[in-house]
């Protein structure tokens, strides 16, 4: 991986959650060919703040492949995560369809930012 090269892509994204069992806030969304089949999303931060009351927050790749990062944060709390190492995810996918990386809370109102790198 060699950012000056343009290997790879930084991103950042920030907002706050809609609590859901069967939807997720989509923090990227890429790729909508055979040829972008295959990424490979590295997570080096998280910051989350919960209001009142407590939640369970999880990033992931919807069908892809590898375990979600799964947090339990107690209400009205503050947490700050990062990695020296970045936290892999990877997405596949056949023609035509996209790869997200996603994040769910079991409450509404998780507030969130993500930051980390796309493998080109």
């Amino acid at each position: 991986m060699n950012i000056s090269r343009g290997e790879v892509s930084k991103f950042q994204y920030a907002s706050t959650m809609v609590a859901s069992a069967t939807c997720a806030d989509a923090i990227l969304t890429i790729g909508t060919t055979e040829a972008d089949g295959f990424h490979k999303f590295q997570v080096t931060d998280i910051k989350m703040s919960c209001g009142v009351a407590a939640a369970t927050v999880k990033f992931f790749i919807p069908g892809g492949l590898g375990q979600a990062l799964e947090f339990d944060l107690a209400s009205s709390s503050n947490a700050d995560y990062s990695w020296q190492m970045p936290y892999e995810f990877t997405a596949t996918s056949g023609t035509g369809a996209t790869k997200k990386l996603v994040g769910s809370a079991s409450v509404a109102g998780v507030k969130y930012a993500v930051s980390g790198y796309i493998d080109k």
